[in-house]
């Protein structure tokens, strides 16, 4: 009975799971091509002007970037309200009616697994 009310718990971790571990691999490609194209860009820029004006140029625009960032980040709405989901205004329906059986399956289910992580 137990198996039955986390098998959705379980997929919802396995998803979460997996969309945290491709998320961290595009992070990382992500980064190893940011790399790539810096060290293009001060290869090309310090050709052309010097390394002086080649690490002004890419310092600035890494700046700039992490400056937009920030900005966005701490920045509020503008109406200074927040909406909550829509999701939250629908009516909630009373949970449905359960039996006495169920209601002491239920019981000596949890006194059962209170038992043996005691044992543990």
């Amino acid at each position: 009975m137990l198996d039955r009310l986390l098998a959705p718990v379980r997929a919802a971790a396995a998803r979460a799971a997996r969309k945290a571990a491709f998320g961290a691999v595009g992070v990382i490609f992500l980064l190893a091509g940011l790399a790539f194209l810096t060290a293009a860009a001060w290869i090309a820029l310090a050709i052309a002007y010097g390394a002086l004006i080649a690490a002004l140029v890419i310092g600035l625009a890494f700046t700039g970037c992490g400056l937009i960032f920030l900005a966005v980040a701490t920045s509020s709405s503008k109406s200074g309200k927040s909406h909550p989901p829509q999701h939250l205004h629908q009516e909630k329906r009373p949970p449905a009616a359960v039996s006495q059986a169920q209601l002491i399956d239920a019981f000596i289910g949890g006194l059962n697994a209170g038992k043996t992580m005691r044992r543990r």
